[in-house]
């Protein structure tokens, strides 16, 4: 590199700078207070219960789509403008890990928001030594978790009129 010219990295690209003499460079950027970057999140559990009934249960009531164990439980979500847009919430039990209540915003899906959180969480789980991570996914989403890397198990069943199929992943 050049004498006077300055490299820096900025949201994944490389930006040089040549610079004459006694010229200060002021650069401030922080990617999570930039409009329209998402950034993922933790969460507690009051931050995720709108979003989850929002999309998952909108016409029952807010305690219906509660969980035991919400309180302790870890949840994170993509947040977009200061708002949150897609949650999962991560429950251990002995054969690993169960997310649940995995839900994006209708008028953020299919931007790869969802994508990201999945991401985000079997990161997480690796990282906490675990080696399986499973839901009960909408029949109608199951094809999401296929291309995610996700194997049925074979297990369906229906409740509150929603048919599930039983899905996991080895770590």
């Amino acid at each position: 590199m050049m004498q006077n010219q300055f490299k820096f990295v900025l949201a994944c690209r490389t930006l040089t700078v040549n610079s004459a003499p006694n010229f200060k460079h002021k650069i401030e950027l922080d990617k999570g207070m930039r409009p329209n970057v998402p950034k993922i999140s933790n969460l507690s559990a009051q931050d995720v219960w709108p979003i989850r009934q929002t999309v998952l249960r909108p016409t029952d009531p807010l305690d219906f789509i509660k969980v035991d164990g919400d309180e302790t439980a870890p949840h994170f979500g993509v947040v977009l403008n200061g708002q949150v847009i897609s949650v999962i919430s991560l429950f251990p039990d002995r054969t690993g890990i169960q997310f649940r209540k995995f839900a994006t915003l209708p008028n953020h899906q299919g931007h790869g928001h969802g994508s990201d959180l999945f991401d985000h969480m079997i990161g997480f789980c690796r990282a906490g030594g675990h080696t399986r991570v499973w839901c009960n996914a909408r029949l109608a989403a199951s094809a999401f978790y296929q291309r995610k890397g996700m194997k049925p198990t074979g297990d369906t069943f229906t409740k509150h009129d929603v048919r599930y199929q039983i899905m996991e992943m080895q770590l």
